[in-house]
């Protein structure tokens, strides 16, 4: 949210701050619904989501070179699979919603 604040501030009178240096007329909750507060969002959790996955598929990864047996190789073959699939989603999701963020950004600072 902090981050959306800063690239569309809002939640007080900005005109009159800057002609005075007096901030007045604050709404403490206009910062929450900033123009690219939705677009930070979803790309914040595409990217918490994608970064999960693959901090899992790692370990998956590592278990799966250092297991003993074939069963226990085969279960974290199938959990590093399953972790790559996941991952793959969610990078074409944070691309999307970086994508978005940007034009979201770009068209309301014109």
């Amino acid at each position: 949210m902090v981050n959306a604040w800063m690239n569309t501030p809002n939640g007080f009178n900005i005109a009159t701050y800057l002609a005075t240096g007096q901030i007045n007329d604050v709404n403490p909750w206009a910062p929450f619904l900033t123009v690219s507060t939705g677009a930070e969002v979803f790309h914040v959790i595409s990217m918490v989501v994608l970064t999960g996955a693959m901090l899992i598929g790692g370990y998956f990864a590592y278990r799966y070179m250092k297991g003993k047996g074939e069963d226990e190789r085969k279960l974290f073959l199938k959990g590093l699979k399953l972790t790559t699939a996941i991952s793959f989603v969610f990078i074409i999701l944070t691309i999307v919603s970086g994508i978005n963020e940007i034009t979201t950004l770009w068209c309301n600072s014109r």
